[in-house]
């Protein structure tokens, strides 16, 4: 099945992504920051990623333009608790 890339500083929220996911048959990969999760982007070219905005190191959306720089065609969704 499918690779999807979690991209957030919360180990809730990564958990929860799990959670939902994994019963789907997703593969499920993690990255606790933007930095990380640009690497972790480039090692694996998953199907999608869940990117936080508000992260340590690098933000999501500086990772999204990093992501984008190396693949323009990645499949993003912005997710956040920010209100």
């Amino acid at each position: 099945m499918s690779a999807i890339l979690v991209i957030d500083d919360s180990p809730f929220m990564r958990d929860r992504c799990d959670e939902v996911l994994s019963p789907q048959g997703y593969d499920i990969y993690h990255a606790s920051d933007g930095l990380e999760g640009v690497e972790s982007y480039k090692k694996l070219k998953p199907a999608l990623v869940l990117m936080d905005m508000t992260m340590p190191e690098m933000d999501g959306l500086a990772a999204v333009r990093e992501i984008m720089k190396f693949d323009s065609h990645a499949k993003i969704v912005m997710v956040s608790a920010v209100g």
